[in-house]
């Protein structure tokens, strides 16, 4: 039987940081590293849920993958002695923006080529293919693809 008593932090009790990772379809990475106060503590997968017990104390906590963007880094503050609970999201517009980007590009060129009457070649091809892989690079890079949102415990 639980009571009243038994939900109330402990003062000897560490508080525990709990990241909630659901299933989304476009973020498939297997595993993703997590961060807390600058030091690898740990994987969180697919559809997972990790706890980490800390200090009551302000810790800053980051998520990094293997793609080249940005990732949210986000400050919990369990100085109350309080459990938090976050929410890993992937930001959906990423793969979108990576397509967009390499259909402008493309479109662009096919523009030029036609209206200079430009004709094919490999010394043409590969400067804007690797122009082309820049641009989607450097705008994927300034979004922040993984962020974490602290989640409200409803009161009862």
């Amino acid at each position: 039987m639980i009571t009243n008593k038994d939900k109330q932090p402990s003062e000897n009790r560490m508080p525990k940081i709990t990241i909630v990772r659901p299933y989304e379809w476009f973020n498939q990475r297997k595993k993703i590293d997590l961060y807390l106060d600058r030091q690898h503590v740990g994987y969180i997968g697919i559809d997972k849920t990790v706890h980490f017990e800390v200090s009551p104390s302000k810790h800053t906590l980051t998520l990094n993958n293997l793609w080249p963007a940005r990732n949210n880094t986000v400050e919990v503050d369990l100085s109350d002695n309080k459990d938090k609970t976050l929410l890993m999201k992937s930001s959906k517009i990423t793969p979108w923006i990576a397509f967009g980007g390499t259909l402008i590009v493309t479109f662009i060129y096919s523009l030029v080529r036609t209206y200079f009457d430009v004709e094919a070649s490999w010394s043409i091809e590969i400067p804007i293919i690797t122009l082309m892989v820049v641009i989607v690079l450097l705008v994927v890079w300034r979004t922040k693809h993984l962020k974490l949102e602290e989640v409200l415990e409803k009161e009862a």
